[in-house]
């Protein structure tokens, strides 16, 4: 019984991970659950924080981002040098992902670090709609 309690536990404390390459998310709405308190909100792949997404210095990444909202949504790449109308920045960049749609980013990954990925369009990064990103040399 411990063991699958801390098991749950640490995977609520780990979100999942994608490997690089070309991989999808989807943008849902999720329960967020604090330990204090469960609120709604968005997420990536079903979940708040979203999926860690590894990648290495000098390759290609194809992501392809379907709209699961009832509402605009977008991803900007925080951090990472991209082509200007990968960036994900509705109004200026890109148009954004409506409703039902597939948005498919496709950029180079030029630099190593940790970086993060969250949406720009209204107050969805706040209310969930981000992840990490790892770049290895």
């Amino acid at each position: 019984m411990k063991t699958r309690f801390l098991t749950g536990f640490l995977s609520l404390l780990m979100p999942a991970m994608v490997l690089a390459g070309e991989y999808d998310l989807t943008v849902d709405r999720v329960k967020i659950d604090t330990g204090d308190f469960v609120k709604e909100g968005i997420g990536y792949n079903g979940a708040s924080p979203g999926p860690v997404m590894r990648f290495k210095e000098g390759e290609n990444v194809r992501i392809n981002v379907t709209n699961n909202l009832d509402e605009m949504t977008s991803i900007h790449w925080h951090g990472l040098i991209l082509p200007f109308d990968q960036d994900g920045v509705p109004g200026i960049s890109f148009p954004g992902i409506k409703p039902g749609e597939t948005f498919t980013y496709e950029f180079p990954i030029q630099q190593a670090g940790t970086y993060w990925f969250h949406s720009h369009s209204g107050f969805q990064e706040p209310d969930g709609a981000y992840g990490s990103i790892v770049i290895e040399p």
